[in-house]
């Protein structure tokens, strides 16, 4: 099946899964309103999967569902690109532990006091740090393996944004970073703010795949910037985060970055173009 199908069908997927939240919470008396395998609901409790005896935890295995994707995504589109496989094997572990760094580094920024107060650990990220972060890890592989850094940007684009649904995806299994208590029959409804951004995330990782040929030269991580940007500061209006800075949030803010840095490339281009279409002319 076509690759952009199977993206229109993840889609629907997270569609009916919102769908199925909304009927499954409005419906149900208690506030312990979660399917078996979720903690999503009134009580938000952090829950594990006991395998062979082991806890394991949703969240993380998302991110294990995401190094995977990540790895048959860096396979299937290395050919464009002229890697090989092993190359993308190395790249989509490279991107998952650079990208981790990264969220993890903006997170610690973040929340200083609280990380000087109850230490350092695992848990705890902040995704706009992988946005940032990136490029320069991706810069930093390019240079080690001596290849184009541009085109190996275009190539990582997509792949780091799957790996951003994947764990989005683990936020609403896990209960975290979900959206605003709305009451329903005088009961909270929580909003699932992690399926809206995994439906706005997986559009938009759509267009960066129908507009890949198209734009280039690391152009498609602009596009990917402003889209993620927009996108993401949708989101944030339904979610009930600290939005003391200006009435917005830090994910807002962050947000603001993004799509600022994408007109910048969008004017420096314009004005690129026209300075040769002159050039162009005068010639003649």
């Amino acid at each position: 099946m076509n690759k952009k199908v199977w993206i229109l069908w993840a889609v629907l997927m997270y569609v009916l899964t919102f769908l199925l939240f909304f009927c499954r919470a409005a419906f149900t008396d208690s506030l312990d309103y979660r399917l078996p395998f979720m903690a999503y609901g009134g009580t938000f409790k952090y829950h594990y999967w006991y395998i062979c005896g082991m806890k394991v935890s949703l969240y993380w295995c998302a991110h294990v569902v995401g190094v995977v994707g990540m790895m048959v995504m860096c396979y299937l589109r290395r050919r464009r690109f002229g890697y090989s496989g092993a190359f993308a094997a190395i790249t989509a572990f490279m991107l998952a532990f650079m990208g981790y760094i990264g969220a993890k580094l903006l997170y610690t920024f973040e929340n200083w006091e609280k990380v000087l107060q109850e230490g350092f650990s695992i848990n705890g990220v902040s995704f706009f740090g992988t946005v940032f972060f990136m490029p320069a890890a991706i810069y930093a592989i390019s240079e080690v393996a001596g290849i184009v850094y541009k085109e190996y940007l275009d190539y990582c684009t997509p792949v780091g944004l799957l790996m951003l649904i994947c764990i989005r995806t683990g936020c609403f299994l896990n209960g975290c970073c979900h959206g605003k208590y709305i009451e329903y029959k005088k009961r909270p409804i929580v909003f699932p703010s992690q399926l809206l951004e995994c439906v706005f995330d997986l559009l938009l990782l759509y267009a960066l795949v129908v507009l890949q040929d198209k734009i280039k030269n690391g152009r498609l991580y602009i596009a990917f910037l402003g889209g993620y940007g927009i996108l993401r500061f949708i989101v944030e209006l339904t979610r009930d985060t600290d939005k003391s800075i200006m009435g917005m949030s830090n994910g807002q803010i962050f947000s603001v970055v993004c799509v600022f840095v994408m007109l910048i490339f969008i004017i420096y281009d314009f004005l690129v173009d026209m300075k040769m279409a002159n050039q162009r002319r005068s010639n003649y």
